[in-house]
């Protein structure tokens, strides 16, 4: 199966089939200063405390 990538207007996601796994970034690439993983196993990346990205696992299953 193929890997999935959209990006609009500062939003960019990509959806990795083999690991099902989605990453959502709001506006342009760049490292987080910190993350956050919630008890639903959604990771949260965060830059100058505002959220820039989500990391979500087991996205099929959702």
């Amino acid at each position: 199966m193929e890997n999935i990538e959209f990006s609009s207007s500062g939003l960019n996601i990509q959806y990795d089939c083999d690991a099902d796994v989605m990453y959502v970034n709001f506006g342009p690439l760049f490292p987080a200063e910190d993350s956050e993983l919630d008890d639903d196993n959604i990771l949260y990346r965060y830059k100058n405390g505002k959220i820039i990205g989500l990391t979500i696992t087991h996205y099929s299953k959702r």
